[in-house]
């Protein structure tokens, strides 16, 4: 990030409108968050609390990356119960099976 913003500096120095430089960098990146942080950098000389905005920003960025790793964390957690289920399933079967082929071949008569 500090490097695309040393760019957006640069392409300033050498005359392209903030507008236009912060709008490139928002392109370029592809990120949404970056997006929206030049959209509010963008309106430096129409607001006087900056700060207060950006601040507001940087708060729902960290909020949606927060909501994005709890999802990422419940997924795996999910992906955990598929070999746990797997693994007291197979075993529970042929406990079940055993007694039960036992079981049928009494009443078949097929075993005494």
């Amino acid at each position: 990030m500090a490097d695309d913003l040393h760019r957006v500096l640069l392409r300033i120095r050498h005359g392209t409108s903030e507008h236009a430089a912060l709008g490139e960098w928002a392109q370029s990146s592809g990120v949404d968050a970056v997006a929206r942080l030049t959209s509010i950098l963008a309106l430096h000389g129409e607001t006087a609390d900056l700060g207060l905005l950006i601040s507001d920003e940087a708060r729902s960025i960290r909020a949606e990356a927060h909501r994005s790793l709890l999802e990422t964390i419940e997924r795996r957690a999910q992906l955990v119960w598929i070999p746990v289920t797997v693994a007291t399933l197979v075993p529970g079967l042929i406990f079940l099976a055993v007694p039960f082929t036992a079981a049928m071949s009494q009443v078949t008569g097929g075993g005494s």
